[in-house]
């Protein structure tokens, strides 16, 4: 899976690395900010289309990372449903309750939901035009320059993986 910049033509790639960048932030706190589980997937689910459609990201691509949380995730389900009180059910001796795994499935929804919306991001923006961005919104050279070098070796770290 790539998580870094691919040449492109969409929409996502057409638009500026500051209304990406704010985006992304909107949906990371939107979802944070929802408590009710169904809004929560409502949300994830139109982050992902918008995400797919808009960015073209591969749906094989983005299943192979889906797949890995839902790995973690069913533990987080589990860990949140031992560790909250409150009614819930015995199993193998455990007591799970059913908000805390409530909160659990919310946290992995949530997490599929802002995987989606970086993924737009990171795989639509150059490491040249989000540097450049950050000048231009006031960050000193050296640092939107540090931030650049960074960026330019993640296909490096990607490969060696």
């Amino acid at each position: 899976m790539k998580i870094y910049y691919v040449e492109g033509n969409t929409y996502f790639h057409k638009a500026d690395p500051i209304s990406k960048f704010t985006w992304a932030i909107l949906v990371a706190l939107v979802l944070v900010s929802e408590a009710n589980i169904e809004h929560v997937l409502i949300t994830s689910f139109i982050v992902f289309a918008i995400a797919m459609i808009g960015a073209r990201i591969p749906l094989f691509s983005y299943a192979k990372f889906v797949l890995l949380l839902m790995l973690g995730g069913g533990w987080l389900i589990l860990f949140q449903g031992w560790v909250r009180p409150g009614p819930g059910f015995e199993l193998l001796g455990i007591h799970l309750s059913i908000f805390g795994m409530e909160i659990g499935l919310a946290i992995l929804l949530r997490t599929f939901g802002l995987v989606a919306a970086a993924l737009a991001f990171s795989a639509t923006t150059s490491p040249k035009q989000l540097s450049l961005a950050m000048i231009k919104i006031g960050m000193p050279y050296k640092f939107a320059h540090v931030a650049y070098m960074a960026l330019r070796f993640i296909p490096m770290f990607e490969s060696d993986v």
